[in-house]
């Protein structure tokens, strides 16, 4: 039990970023996570991050199908700033960026969400999605200049 709690540990913050990142929707986000952990400790007993994305990432492919639609961002932020006016902004700021994530295409918001929510290697992303490192480059490439576009009001 105690490797599992040292896991949760190292693991909690990025990991919820990703899946916050990957839904849009901050409830969701903390259910796939809980789901995630009560089944790697369930079903696996090893603790793998690889494993662990995949095995959440699976979770909400059969939430996104079951549900066949896309949920309005409902985004609760808590940012450490002291300053108000500065924390407003930041929070609008992630809203924006969240919600022009939500207008990727599932499988490029999953692998960019990989990369800048954990900062995972290009062969951790292949390992967890399948896919080989040079797909897995080209696709985050692709991602982050289609989310640059949508940031800057270019695509819908």
């Amino acid at each position: 039990m105690r490797e599992l709690k040292e896991f949760y540990k190292n693991t909690k913050v990025p990991f919820f970023n990703y899946l916050l990142k990957l839904t849009g929707d901050y409830d969701l986000a903390s259910d796939l996570m809980q789901d995630a952990y009560i089944k790697i400790y369930e079903n696996y007993k090893v603790y793998n991050k690889s494993l662990l994305y995949k095995i959440a990432y699976n979770l909400y492919i059969d939430f996104y199908r079951k549900s066949k639609k896309n949920s309005e961002l409902n985004v609760e932020v808590t940012l450490s700033i002291t300053d108000v006016e500065e924390s407003l902004i930041a929070k609008e700021d992630y809203k924006n960026l969240l919600k022009a994530m939500q207008k990727l295409p599932l499988e490029e918001r999953q692998i960019l969400s990989l990369k800048v929510s954990d900062n995972l290697s290009y062969k951790e992303i292949s390992e967890i999605t399948g896919l080989s490192v040079a797909n897995i480059k080209v696709k985050i490439h692709r991602a982050r200049q289609k989310l640059r576009q949508i940031l800057k009001g270019g695509l819908k």
